[in-house]
């Protein structure tokens, strides 16, 4: 309350740890190491949050600070429940749960459900080490006297140990859960040791490393291994076999992983791998470390400078192999390498405009960077507020902590929903799967389908879908109101989309005259403001700064 709530809202949103904070480090350093103790004990803390909002009366629960007990044990994060118009008769059932209750204690219900281990995969006690070859390892900076965020280098729901053994804990976790960390080099001449003599032999090292992890999990009896039920032998005699299947039995396992990686030489080499979720997922912890260190301002700035970085590295490597190419004779050029280069090189009788050129649209793998790392600034972790979009820092916290614990897919789709656009009978998913998130992308697809249309101008209009895991939205070109068949493929394609989360998201169905059609405007991430500007201006004003950077 007063002072002491004030300085919260300070921390929480500006991430820095004054000196005058002294009591807020003591309290976060305290739940910390509780949730560093839960992991260690094989417990995960979640924690649900649950207020009604009456009038202008809103409740404080702290979750900036709290959340350290969810984070560190393993949990999935904070979630905020307004129990507004609660209903006593809310059935448990999952067949009684109105789709369209998110955020309420119906969602509640479903989110208490996900978390059990009897309803999905889960594992408990998790012990993760990981080696690596003698010439890199995981980076870190050893934890300053106020931190609470450092974790021996790795970003995640997971506790180090305190000796420092590249070993961590996890009270609990799922196929949901993703850690990710940051390697260094460490031989003495900054480069990766590839060859080496053993016993005087000569041999050739690759980059290598290992990981394993040891977890408990509660099992049904029918998805035991073999060499389990051989171990659960005298357990299971005396059971009846069709009884068998009915038991649950707690197994200690062990997964060993072991995989070596060619060493990047150049741009083209590191895109080639390049994993767009998994990269979102690696910026996401990094973006949100700066964030807790440093404000949410200057983390911004930090993910616009990484992705200038990259894209100047992708300039300047087409220009190299432009070298090579006229240079080496050993490298003589092909058709497709040239054409390849005219989209990649300003002044090079490229069908790409210099902007674009800029922003790697002649790159087949790196395209997309741009409007991922714009999508990844705009989530609601990271957004300024203003405007409609005022979070208090327990929404924001929480929304954070809950993008920490998604899967590489869920969390690319989170900061940028997928959009089809479906045809008017909803019977066939229209040929463009691929739909810039934009009005006006949305406007000139509806006018291509209508126009192809055996209906021509009498066409009904197609169907949007969009695919998140906050909500499930199918939006109608016109007002017309149709029954989609559960049989259907755009049926049975909505509930894949449903079942394919932890959570089901909530389901709307909207039409453009419909006041409630802002849910497929919330999708739109191109059209939203980044900084005053939207996607469009945002990449020109990265290009711009390339072109300086460059001397075009």
């Amino acid at each position: 309350e007063g002072d002491s709530r004030g300085k919260i809202d300070e921390w929480a949103l500006a991430g820095g740890v004054e000196g005058d904070n002294d009591e807020i480090v003591s309290l976060s350093k305290y739940l910390n190491g509780l949730g560093v103790k839960g992991a260690t004990l094989a417990i995960a803390v979640e924690i649900f949050c649950l207020t009604s909002k009456r009038g202008d009366q809103t409740y404080s629960f702290n979750l900036p600070i709290l959340r350290h007990v969810s984070e560190r044990s393993g949990g999935c994060g904070p979630i905020i429940v307004d129990t507004t118009g609660f209903n006593d008769n809310v059935s448990l059932s999952a067949e009684s749960l109105d789709a369209n209750d998110g955020g309420t204690v119906p969602a509640l219900i479903k989110e208490v459900r996900a978390r059990c281990p009897w309803y999905r995969p889960c594992a408990f006690g998790g012990i993760l080490r990981i080696r690596c070859s003698k010439s890199f390892g995981i980076y870190f900076v050893p934890d300053e006297p106020t931190s609470v965020d450092s974790n021996n280098g790795m970003f995640g729901a997971c506790s180090a140990d305190s000796r420092g053994e590249d070993l961590w804990y996890f009270g609990a976790c799922d196929c949901d859960s993703t850690v990710t960390c940051d390697l260094e080099i460490r031989s003495s001449s900054g480069k990766l040791i590839e060859e080496d003599d053993f016993t005087g032999n000569h041999v050739t090292l690759k980059p290598c490393v290992q990981t394993a992890f040891a977890y408990t999990s509660i099992v049904p009896a029918s998805n035991l291994y073999p060499c389990e039920r051989v171990f659960l032998k005298d357990i299971c005699e005396g059971v009846d076999s069709s009884d068998a299947e009915e038991e649950w039995y707690t197994i200690r396992r062990l997964r060993v992983f072991t995989t070596n990686f060619a060493v990047a030489k150049s741009t083209e080499n590191l895109a080639a791998s390049l994993d767009a979720d998994a990269l979102a997922t690696v910026l996401y912890h990094k973006i949100m470390q700066s964030a807790l260190t440093d404000g949410l301002t200057e983390a911004r700035l930090l993910g616009k400078d990484w992705l200038i970085s990259v894209l100047h590295s992708t300039y300047i490597s087409a220009h190299n192999i432009l070298q090579e190419i006229k240079n080496s004779r050993s490298f003589p050029g092909t058709d497709a390498d040239e054409a390849m280069l005219r989209n990649r090189l300003v002044n090079n009788e490229s069908t790409l405009s210099n902007r674009d050129i800029l922003l790697a649209c002649g790159h087949d793998r790196l395209s997309a960077l741009p409007l991922l790392m714009f999508s990844l600034l705009q989530c609601d972790a990271f957004r300024s507020s203003g405007g409609p979009f005022n979070p208090s820092p327990d929404a924001r916290s929480a929304a954070a902590c809950a993008l920490a614990v998604m899967s590489p897919s869920t969390l690319a789709k989170c900061i940028a929903p997928k959009i089809d656009m479906w045809e008017h009978d909803a019977a066939l998913l229209a040929a463009e799967e691929n739909i810039d998130l934009s009005r006006e992308a949305l406007d000139l697809m509806e006018a291509d389908v209508k126009g192809n249309s055996i209906h021509g101008e009498n066409c009904s209009g197609p169907l949007v879908v969009v695919d998140s895991p906050y909500q499930v939205v199918i939006s109608y070109c016109n007002a017309l109101p149709r029954k989609i068949r559960n049989d259907s493929p755009l049926g049975m394609h909505v509930k894949e989309i449903c079942h394919s989360y932890r959570v089901s998201p909530s389901f709307h169905v909207v039409f453009c005259s419909n006041t409630e059609n802002w849910r497929l405007g919330d999708a739109l991430i191109e059209d939203s403001l980044l900084d005053g500007h939207d996607f469009q201006d945002w990449c020109t004003e990265v290009a711009q700064v390339l072109s300086t950077e460059l001397g075009l």
